[in-house]
């Protein structure tokens, strides 16, 4: 599933709504096939997986919040999970992280 989105998202597919393309334009995280031809992108399991969950964000009652998301913030909160989950039996890493990117942004929740 994740590879799936990720690469409807780099094939500009029309099955993603313009409006999520925005928001990744705005994270700086929307990559074309020719930006990841070039060169092998570093960390792009990283990539895929935030991408994946702020589509699941996009997608829920809490899609607002992506308004207050930023880059910096999603990868700094990516690696702390990550780290966690190195140390603990997380059985659902995208689950673990999207709950990490909703705490982090509970103040802003209705």
């Amino acid at each position: 599933m994740i590879d799936d989105l990720f690469n409807l998202i780099i094939n500009k597919s029309t099955q993603i709504p313009n409006e999520f393309y925005t928001f990744l334009e705005k994270l700086d995280m929307l990559y074309t096939k020719e930006i990841l031809e070039i060169g092998e992108l570093q960390n792009s399991q990283m990539l895929k997986e935030i991408i994946y969950t702020v589509y699941e964000i996009y997608k829920s009652r809490c899609s607002y919040l992506l308004a207050f998301f930023k880059r910096s913030d999603l990868i700094n909160v990516y690696n702390i999970c990550k780290d966690e989950a190195d140390k603990k039996d997380i059985n659902n890493f995208i689950a673990y992280y999207k709950k990490s990117l909703l705490n982090r942004y509970a103040d802003k929740i209705e």
